[in-house]
């Protein structure tokens, strides 16, 4: 049976396939699964917000912001001798979980799935499958082997993107 990985807010974690990558209780974060196309290699970032640059206090983990995200997984691939033209990107959550209040600047799960997709795009990567938007939270759990990354709502039950 294969080693379950829980990742909290702002964490990052990578497998070669010996483990299922999880996180439990997406709401305005994204989680983002980024994988090798021809193996088993595969990494899930819980991001919480979309810029490093915008003035927030910055930290040494990357895994909070999108741009800082993306750019970390992709430079630990790339140590593992894969290229970012032969990933392959999953995600899910970025939820407005509160719409009465949350306008333009505050809306943070549009602008999480805005700022994954502009970094996405400046690698080259594409978005295979995505469950995003809306107003309900999600918890997901990424299969390596198989490549499916089951969403998890309590509205809508489950899915397998």
């Amino acid at each position: 049976m294969a080693e379950k990985i829980t990742l909290g807010m702002s964490e990052l974690s990578f497998t070669n396939g010996t483990a299922t990558l999880g996180i439990i209780g997406l709401g305005s974060c994204v989680g983002l699964v980024l994988y090798h196309n021809q193996g088993t290699v595969c990494a899930m970032a819980h991001i919480m917000l979309p810029n490093s640059r915008e003035g927030l206090p910055r930290d040494a983990n990357p895994g909070r912001f999108a741009d800082t995200a993306i750019a970390y997984m992709v430079r630990k691939f790339a140590q593992e001798g894969i290229k970012a033209k032969d990933l392959a990107a999953k995600m899910a959550g970025g939820a407005s979980m509160f719409k009465k209040i949350e306008k333009g600047k505050l809306n943070i799960g549009q602008r999480n799935i805005a700022a994954i997709r502009k970094a996405l795009k400046a690698y080259n990567i594409p978005v295979v499958a995505e469950d995003i938007g809306r107003d309900y939270g999600r918890t997901i759990e990424f299969d390596a082997s198989s490549k499916q990354l089951q969403v998890k709502s309590y509205r809508y039950g489950m899915s397998v993107i």
